[in-house]
């Protein structure tokens, strides 16, 4: 049985991600393990992203499945897509972006990127979000 060394590289949670011209990405606001936001649940986030680096994808393209659940709420956010593959292909950048997202509870924002390889790969990342009610929320 032939097995696919494909990797999910890294992830992370930002406010945004741009792609330029180039072909560059630009994350802006890059969250670390925790976010802190001001006010009491229950909160609108105006914009989320979620951005991964797919390493190795060799000349096959390979279906993947990305969830995301949010603390309070039974009802995940899931897209299922396909990931390039082909002559030239070695990586590849995926973007996410979530707009008007609800927080109703402090807790973990769950991310699972599953890619239908041999072996299937899969990786989760978490974003503690926590809120601060004695601090006024910033409106624009």
């Amino acid at each position: 049985m032939k097995t696919n060394q494909i990797e999910i590289a890294y992830g992370f949670f930002c406010e945004m991600v741009r792609v330029e011209a180039s072909g560059q990405i630009t994350p802006v606001g890059i969250w670390g393990e925790g976010c802190t936001l001001a006010g009491k649940p229950p909160l609108i986030l105006p914009s989320l992203a979620f951005h991964a680096f797919v390493k190795n994808l060799g000349k096959e393209s390979h279906k993947f499945k990305f969830k995301v659940i949010f603390p309070g709420t039974a009802n995940p956010i899931e897209i299922e897509e396909q990931l390039g593959g082909g002559a030239g292909h070695t990586s590849q950048n995926l973007n996410f972006h979530m707009a008007g997202v609800p927080l109703s509870a402090p807790g973990d924002i769950v991310a699972t990127l599953h890619l239908d390889t041999t072996p299937p790969v899969e990786r989760e990342f978490r974003l503690k979000v926590d809120f601060q009610p004695q601090a006024k929320p910033v409106v624009n």
